[in-house]
């Protein structure tokens, strides 16, 4: 059996106020865990994690 290393991303969604877009993701890359809403399946995800890349280990 062969080993792969995977990278994967977790997506989620959270509300903040700010007086622009570039002050929101300044606000958003500070934000605490407890104040995301992870989205899963039920929002239409395949999974809980989107895959974004599978490599073959070499040993």
């Amino acid at each position: 059996m062969d080993k792969y290393k995977v990278t994967v991303l977790r997506l989620g969604q959270a509300r903040v106020m700010a007086e622009t877009k570039e002050a929101a993701d300044l606000k958003a890359q500070n934000l605490p865990e407890s104040e995301i809403v992870w989205l899963s399946e039920t929002d239409g995800l395949s999974g809980k994690y989107l895959v974004t890349f599978v490599e073959l280990e070499k040993d």
